[in-house]
């Protein structure tokens, strides 16, 4: 589970232009089953075309540690959600708002962090960092396009 956030205008082309060959790559690795080399290979194609369903338009921050908003004593539910409107969609001015927010508030690295994002607090600390980084580009990228934000949160 976690935030899901959109730019329509973006994901769904990327979505729609990547969408027949994982379903294709699916099909056939189902039909290739006994064959562990092929079904490897199309393991391969289903993540490559996973990969690119998603590859823009789309940010995604885990309801758990992983969490940059976490790690910023921010939250998705009580900070976020209070600001879409009916269609689950944070407008543009919110954009702006929830951007002013980020930059605003420290990264804190709560207490358990784990080897996945570094060894170090340091590397840690850079970890979230890059990821905040890659919410206020999503944001700013919004923000351009004079485009609201599907949110599934």
């Amino acid at each position: 589970m976690g935030a899901d956030l959109f730019i329509e205008s973006l994901h769904n082309k990327c979505y729609a232009e990547w969408k027949p060959q994982f379903d294709e790559a699916v099909k056939a690795r189902d039909l290739a089953k006994g064959n562990d080399k092929l079904v490897e290979e199309l393991r391969a194609k289903i993540d490559e075309a996973y990969n690119g369903m998603y590859a823009d338009g789309y940010f995604r921050d885990s309801y758990n540690t992983s969490s940059v908003l976490w790690q910023m004593n921010l939250s998705w539910w009580g900070d976020v959600i209070p600001m879409l409107d009916e269609n689950d969609l944070l407008s543009v001015e919110k954009c702006k708002t929830l951007r002013l927010m980020i930059l605003g508030t420290p990264i804190l690295i709560a207490d358990g962090w784990t080897p996945e994002w570094g060894e170090s607090r340091e590397e840690c600390l850079a970890y979230f960092q890059d990821k905040r980084e890659r919410l206020i580009a999503f944001l700013d990228q919004a923000i351009s396009l004079n485009e609201p934000i599907r949110c599934s949160l």
